[in-house]
């Protein structure tokens, strides 16, 4: 366990990923974001305060012994009036907008000062909800962290170097199904095939939540077995379908590279996936003849 706490505060393609230092920014922050950022946590903080020196590559970067007061104060602002996430990745830990039980009197605190014109009540809304996303997204986190670990290659490995196309090979339908407590992650620790198969649909159709479900879909749209890799292609699709958002532009773009996929039972499924992703979500994804399979 590290003894020093670093805070990155910024606009992550995959939050859950960036606990682990593996996730790209869509966006980097500029002067003049943060100078915005400055002049709305200072009211809240009660004190003037300089951030500019803490941006590195297009994020903020803050290390202390601990998540302070005005280091959580300002990840509160940030993702309140921004739309930012904060993440202490020394730790591997979701600093807000899911934060710990102990901050919950801070961040009402914080809340209160950001938006006086609410009630208590509505305060407390927040509150509960900022809460409730914690234990929502710690399966997500946990994903990223554990990854297939069995004998077979490593779930980053190419499809087209591990999986070569078999000839015949035949469309075939898993049923799915939502993981039991502690068993998905014990399925991803044991690179267990049938069992990831069926996890995959089964977090997006059965009651998971959408930061799980994208979560474990992209991390196994590279797995070296084409039926688990095929599902979670078809997975991206039922998100969309499900959920009606969450797809970004990496997901998308899975899903365009999985069309040139070795397996025809893959490719069908990014198909299937493709239609979807048009029909709810209002996107198209376009094909590219020579798509590559490292957009993954």
């Amino acid at each position: 366990m590290s003894m020093i706490c670093r805070m990155i505060v910024g606009y992550f393609d995959a939050p859950e990923r960036a606990v682990h230092r593996d996730a790209p920014v869509w966006k980097s922050l500029d002067s003049a974001t943060v100078a915005e950022l400055e002049s709305v946590c200072a009211p809240v903080l009660g004190r003037e305060i300089h951030l500019a020196h803490f941006v590195r590559h297009g994020v903020l970067e803050v290390t202390d012994g601990a998540i302070t007061d005005w280091m959580f104060q300002v990840a509160c602002v940030a993702h309140e009036r921004f739309g930012m996430e904060a993440v202490d990745d020394a730790h591997r830990s979701l600093v807000y907008p899911c934060p710990w039980e102990s901050r919950r009197d801070a961040l009402a605190r914080v809340l209160r000062r950001l938006h006086p014109e609410r009630t208590d009540d509505a305060i407390q809304t927040i509150v509960d909800a900022r809460m409730a996303q914690r234990r929502q997204r710690q399966d997500a986190v946990l994903i990223w962290a554990v990854g297939p670990r069995g004998g077979k290659p490593p779930v980053t490995a190419r499809p087209v170097d591990v999986a070569p196309p078999v000839e015949g090979e035949q469309r075939v339908y898993v049923a799915y199904e939502l993981p039991p407590p502690g068993q998905l992650l014990r399925a991803l620790e044991q690179d267990d095939v049938p069992a990831l198969a069926r996890y995959v649909l089964g977090v997006a159709n059965v009651g998971g939540n959408v930061e799980t479900a994208i979560a474990l879909s992209t991390l196994l749209s590279s797995h070296w077995d084409a039926m688990v890799r095929g599902n979670a292609i078809s997975s991206l699709g039922h998100i969309a379908r499900v959920f009606g958002r969450g797809l970004g532009a990496r997901q998308l773009g899975i899903v365009r590279s999985a069309s040139n996929d070795p397996s025809e039972y893959v490719r069908g499924h990014a198909d299937s996936a493709r239609d979807d992703i048009e029909q709810f979500l209002g996107v198209t994804v376009s094909i590219r003849a020579q798509d590559s399979l490292d957009e993954r």
